[in-house]
């Protein structure tokens, strides 16, 4: 990421709080933190849900393979995996939902910007492009249709699933209070981009 660098992550990982706690909706009990930024379950068992699964997270080991499988950018940079492990150690090791902390809400943000980055880079030099559909990188505005286009396809390929109109809204709410003339296209997508990776649904199994 170029500028806005502090900017794109706060703002990133507001938004993933936000899409967590609602996630948790099932499968779960209800969450607290403890006081160092862990969160917690009330009571002293999960509660079980018939036909509803436990909520989990892809392992320490599994973050970057899943970030890059589901983008599809092939090898990364040796400044990727580099940042990979320094925040690798801030990520569950087990999976477990009760797990997740706001260390590694915040160490997956930086990862899944610094892997959507290495996207931009690879798409912005194609033709044809398979997620930045209508991006005009060498431009200075890119429309609401053609961010609304490429949530639509990061979610499918990183989700499985189509955006729900809640979601596709959130994030194009976020793009245009955080940036506007002046900021460039790239910044845009990355934006975009690491708001689907770095959310929840993201990294749950």
């Amino acid at each position: 990421m170029k500028k806005n660098l502090t900017q794109i992550k706060i703002g990133i990982s507001l938004f993933v709080s936000g899409a967590l706690m609602i996630g948790f909706g099932h499968a779960c009990s209800q969450y607290t933190s403890d006081g160092s930024g862990t969160l917690i379950a009330q009571g002293e068992e999960d509660r079980i849900v018939l036909n509803e699964k436990t909520v989990s997270t892809v392992y320490a080991n599994q973050v970057l393979d899943n970030m890059v499988s589901c983008l599809g950018v092939g090898q990364v940079s040796a400044n990727t995996r580099r940042l990979y492990q320094d925040i690798k150690q801030s990520v569950s090791e087990r999976g477990s939902a009760k797990e997740i902390t706001a260390p590694m809400l915040m160490g997956l943000t930086s990862l899944a910007g610094q892997v959507c980055s290495e996207l931009v880079a690879k798409e912005s030099n194609l033709s044809q492009k398979r997620i930045f559909v209508g991006y005009d990188f060498d431009g200075n505005a890119v429309s609401d249709y053609d961010i609304e286009d490429s949530v639509s396809r990061l979610a499918r390929s990183c989700w499985l699933r189509n955006e729900t109109g809640e979601e596709r809204i959130a994030i194009l709410d976020a793009i245009n209070e955080n940036f506007g003339n002046g900021d460039s296209v790239e910044d845009i997508a990355i934006f975009a981009c690491t708001a689907v990776v770095a959310s929840f649904d993201s990294i749950q199994l």
